[in-house]
């Protein structure tokens, strides 16, 4: 069953041989071939970082304490989103510190500009200070940017060079990327939100809990699969299961326990990343979506023909496993904001390795536990079996494995145009649940830049 690790240490958790895929180590170095995909289990390639606090390479910042890292990408102007996201860093380093983590920016902008960010960040800020608590990276011939695959073609300079993404990579001691988000660069991030999937990743490390979705920091959690009922109600408060139509236990909530005890864990080595596939999709902006044959609750067709459908925009989202908690919690919270998503004119679908007979099953839970009537969802869910999607499509999480060692999805989110090109996605562990509410947001800011561009 799902997360039968439980009891391991993350450094006992590593795929056995698989039948179905290959999972390999990343050798990512500055100077290999293979691009850098954004996907879970990646190891960060290694480069030079020109920075307001000196020159290094990228692997010396990520071996510096604290040993977790937090990246984040934007543009070369400092214009008023980045200037709030900018202070509101500032204004979090203290916080992210004491958690385990630091801090680095990177930029397309001259280094000179920069430094002369930096003192307008902390003027707005209210600090005395002389400069930034952590370092901003000037990547001006965007090498790095375009190495991670983070440039926006959507926006460009005044020589028609596109800038970097809003991209944010939450960063591992084994150099491993473990959450990731990656906005359009006219999109401001909300850092509040990686702070609370921060939360989620320590709380979780064990894999004995989980966050549902919607989660924030002190709200009840979800009991993972891996533990016993008696345990778990012996070890935390206001143990409560929900009763579902499969009449099968699962969805066990408890009381967060306090937050300030899980901190960043140190020296983890993480599984690397699963191989794409015949596909080998690299996710970036602007990138037109693969095409390929969908079996689906709503019958079967190709990706492609569900994106010609009305409405033109897609969100395309997958989960680990059927009958589990947190992926329960995240599919009601999108069967309620159907009608949401459809006002603004997206559509729905959702992927994961059970069948599509699973999948119409596990529907009455998701339905009864969000308290709404009916027995089918109103949107697709594809049944990729054999994880080819899923592996192609870079959706495959190396630290959730199931009981013959393979891979499940990780909680990736894409949202996809019109013209088949991608809009924005989002990866987060199977251990921690999304957050739909900031997804409308960004939903919403991506098409109000584009009826402000016609």
């Amino acid at each position: 069953s799902l997360l039968l690790c439980a009891r391991l240490k993350r450094s006992e958790i590593q795929p056995q041989g698989s039948s179905v895929l290959a999972v390999v180590r990343s050798k990512m170095t500055s100077g290999d071939v293979r691009p850098f995909r954004i996907k879970l289990g990646e190891v960060f390639p290694n480069f030079e970082c020109n920075t307001t606090e000196g020159c290094f390479s990228f692997h010396d910042f990520l071996n510096r304490a604290p040993a977790w890292t937090v990246l984040f990408s934007y543009a070369q102007d400092l214009d008023s989103a980045t200037k709030a996201e900018l202070v509101e860093c500032e204004s979090l380093c203290d916080r992210l510190r004491s958690l385990g983590v630091k801090l680095v920016g990177l930029s397309c902008g001259a280094l000179s500009k920069q430094a002369e960010w930096s003192r307008e960040v902390l003027s707005a800020s209210g600090s005395s200070g002389s400069s930034l608590s952590f370092p901003l990276i000037a990547d001006e011939d965007r090498r790095v940017t375009e190495q991670l695959g983070i440039l926006d073609p959507s926006t460009v300079d005044e020589r028609g060079s596109p800038l970097a993404a809003r991209a944010v990579f939450v960063i591992g001691p084994s150099k491993t990327n473990r959450c990731s988000v990656l906005y359009p660069a006219n999109v401001g991030r909300t850092f509040v939100e990686f702070v609370r999937c921060i939360d989620s990743l320590f709380l979780t490390q064990d894999m004995i809990l989980a966050t549902p979705a919607n989660w924030e920091a002190g709200g009840r959690v979800v009991v993972a699969p891996g533990m016993a009922s008696n345990v778990a109600r012996e070890r935390y408060s206001n143990f409560e299961v929900t009763a579902l139509p499969s009449g099968k236990d699962y969805l066990r909530f408890v009381d967060c326990p306090d937050l300030s005890k899980f901190t960043a864990p140190d020296g983890i080595e993480a599984p690397g990343p699963v191989d794409s596939g015949a596909l080998d999709f690299r996710a970036q902006l602007g990138t037109s979506f693969p095409d390929f044959a969908c079996n689906s609750t709503h019958g079967s067709f190709t990706f492609h023909e569900f994106l010609d459908r009305e409405p033109r925009w897609t969100m395309l989202f997958s989960h680990p496993k059927d009958f589990t908690p947190v992926c329960t919690t995240e599919l009601g919270t999108c069967q309620a904001l159907v009608a949401e998503f459809l006002r603004r004119g997206v559509k729905l679908i959702g992927l994961s390795c059970d069948s599509v007979e699973s999948h119409k099953a596990w529907s009455k839970d998701i339905l009864c536990a969000r308290g709404l009537p009916g027995e089918t969802l109103d949107f697709p869910l594809i049944g990729d079996e054999d994880r080819s999607i899923a592996a192609s499509l870079g959706m495959l999480d190396p630290l959730e494995i199931d009981d013959v060692g393979d891979p499940m999805p990780a909680r990736s989110l894409f949202v996809i145009d019109a013209l088949k090109k991608l809009r924005m996605m989002v990866t987060y562990p199977a251990t921690t649940g999304r957050n739909f509410g900031e997804i409308l947001r960004v939903v919403d800011a991506i098409l109000a830049t584009e009826i402000a561009e016609k």
